[in-house]
This record gives structure tokens, C-alpha cells and sequence, in this order.
């Protein structure tokens, strides 16, 4: 078709400008409705490799990478859930802030009970906002071979109990914080050390412990503890609570002069304190101050808290002048 000039209407300069500028109001309208209605804010969370394998009663790392989406700012915590119940898996960091991103490494300690074949784990994030997205990790376990040979066995280390609930090892800690305290909120000196991955040689478990020193003065004090859930900056921002009423016990080891008080707190930071437990009851020889010694509380012992909503369920104070203490391989077992 050809207008009044002859010339077809696709070289008409009037209907190529009045197309130009259809075309860019166009394109400036869509750019106004993505800055008048930006997309929601969110998170994404992924693992790599994405999948593994290993023997019965081995140990498997992966990572795990948290990154905001359109400018997403809050905290993201990482939970498990679909592994097999002998085999126990912690995060370091259990959690962080997701801008831009942060990864978290993924440890894996499969039991010799557990069952050869593949097994689809999900790596659960939690944002501070509600917010919840998740990936897949395929764990392959594989049957222990046995291999007979003529050389003597060397002497077996410890083993991780079937289903404990580890509060505090060189892996780490139990998703949360930890909180310390001292007689310095009371005007007193301040500790002399505090220190949770303290190297020692005899450590019962790893190569570290969590050592501290009190300040000096008699009635001067210091502890700390684990408490669950998203912290920053150690602000808790939402708290987390475990079940350990399935447990039987409590168990740590100690290296301490000093009669030391545990307790286990519920709900959150206002939350009630169970009764307190002195060591002396559990035991710990007096006589025996420069040894490691285990320490097993009965989950009947810590009354008055609900033992299903846990906030804390470790938590550790000792009193007296420049006083020292290590605790080791803190869980709760079955």
C-alpha cells in the first residue's frame, strides 16, 4: 500500500517517529512499573557438589551458599532434615547474612548402623523475615569394607553415640550462639580469658576445648552457653528450641579446681531456668583437679522446665578468683 506521495507506509517518516515513540513510551512505562513495583525480596540457597558419597561410619563435607535476591537483608539460618537418624549433620556457620551472599560447610558423620543406599537430604534455609527455600544434597552410603590383615589393630577413638544431639565439639556448635557472662556486669574484674577453640593436647575430644579464667575477686564469676536460633552481631533475633525429652542424659567433660553449676534454659531469653546441677553430684572427684573428667546428668535431674521447647540445653558457671576451667564434647544421649 502506498500513500498520497507513492511511497509505501513503511518509509513514511511519520508513522517511523510515531512507531519510535510508541516503542520507547513503551519501553520508559515498564521501567517505571519495575520501580513503582519492584520484585518481592528473597533468598536463594544452593549446594556443591550436590552430591556424595561415602562409607559407613565416614565423614562427608559439602557447601552451602546463601545469596540475597533484590536486596534481600536478613539473616538466614540452615537446618537439615530427610537424613537417616544415625547420621549427624552440622553447619559452620549455621547461619548468616544472606547479602550479598555467605556459604556454610556442610559435615556430614554417618554412623555404621546406617543403612547402605541413597538417601536425599534437604538443606533447609530460614530467613529472620519468615521466609523459607530449600535444595537437595543425594548422599550414597556405601557398606564398610573389611579388609583382614596381619598387623595389629590400632587402639579405636571415641564414637559419636547413636542420635546424640552435640551441643558443643571442634565441629562447632549446636545452630545458634554462644553467650558469655561474668562478675563484670556487677562492676568486677574482667575475665582473664575466654576462649572456645582453646588448642590443648589433651583435649578428650579434637584438639580443642572451651577454656575460661575467671577475674579476681572471691565473688567474682564467669560461664557461658549454647542458645538456639538467628542471631547477629550475637543479638538474638529469633530464638529456636530443641526437644530433648527423647534424651536420657547429659554429657561433657571437665577440667576444673571448682564446683561448677549447669543448668538448661526454655522458650527464649526470658525463658525459665531448670534447677541447677552441681558437678560434685555427677561425677567430678575433687581430688582429681588436673585430669579430664566426664560428667553424665540425668535429663530428670534439670526440673522445672519443659524439656520438649529447649532454648538452651547447655549452659555453665563457675565462681571464685582467677579460677580456670575447660569443658570438651558437650551432647545430650539417648
Amino acid at each position: 500500500m502506498s500513500n498520497e506521495n507513492g511511497r509505501p507506509w513503511y518509509k513514511d517518516p511519520r508513522i517511523i517517529i510515531s512507531a519510535i515513540v510508541v516503542i520507547i513510551a513503551a519501553i520508559i512505562g515498564a521501567t517505571w512499573a519495575i520501580l513503582l513495583n519492584p520484585p518481592p525480596s528473597d533468598f536463594s540457597i544452593s549446594v556443591s557438589p550436590m552430591q556424595g558419597s561415602v562409607q559407613q561410619g565416614g565423614v562427608i563435607q559439602t557447601t552451602i551458599t546463601v545469596k540475597s535476591v533484590h536486596g534481600y537483608e536478613h539473616p538466614v539460618s540452615l537446618s537439615p532434615s530427610g537424613h537417616p537418624s544415625n547420621a549427624v549433620i552440622a553447619f559452620i556457620p549455621p547461619f548468616g547474612d544472606a547479602t550479598p551472599a555467605y556459604a556454610s560447610t556442610m559435615t556430614i558423620n554417618v554412623g555404621l548402623q546406617v543403612p547402605p543406599g541413597d538417601y536425599t537430604i534437604i538443606i533447609n534455609g530460614t530467613g529472620a523475615d519468615g521466609k523459607e527455600n530449600s535444595c537437595k544434597y543425594i548422599l550414597t552410603i556405601k557398606s564398610t569394607t573389611v579388609t583382614h590383615k596381619p598387623t595389629p589393630l590400632p587402639t579405636p577413638s571415641p564414637t559419636l553415640p547413636v542420635e546424640a544431639y552435640m551441643v558443643f565439639s571442634d565441629i562447632g556448635i549446636a545452630g545458634g550462639d554462644v553467650w558469655v557472662w561474668s562478675g563484670t556486669d556487677w562492676g568486677l574484674e574482667r575475665p582473664l580469658l575466654f576462649d572456645g577453640s582453646y588448642v590443648t593436647t589433651d583435649a578428650p575430644e579434637g584438639t580443642t576445648c572451651f577454656a575460661v579464667t575467671s577475674g579476681s575477686g572471691q565473688d567474682n564469676y564467669v560461664g557461658w552457653g549454647v542458645f538456639l536460633g538467628i542471631f547477629k552481631n550475637h543479638k538474638l533475633i529469633i530464638p529456636h528450641t530443641v526437644d530433648l525429652s527423647h534424651y536420657e542424659n547429659l554429657e561433657f567433660w571437665v577440667k576444673t579446681p571448682i564446683n561448677l553449676k549447669v543448668e538448661i534454659q526454655q522458650d527464649n531469653a526470658e525463658g525459665k531456668k531448670s534447677s541447677p546441677c552441681r558437678i560434685s553430684n555427677y561425677g567430678w572427684n575433687s581430688s582429681s583437679l588436673s585430669v579430664w573428667q566426664k560428667i553424665t546428668i540425668p535429663k530428670s535431674a534439670f526440673r522445672n522446665v519443659d524439656l520438649t521447647k529447649i532454648f538452651c540445653p547447655f549452659m555453665i558457671t563457675g565462681k571464685g578468683s582467677k579460677i580456670t576451667f575447660y569443658v570438651d564434647e558437650v551432647m545430650w544421649v539417648p
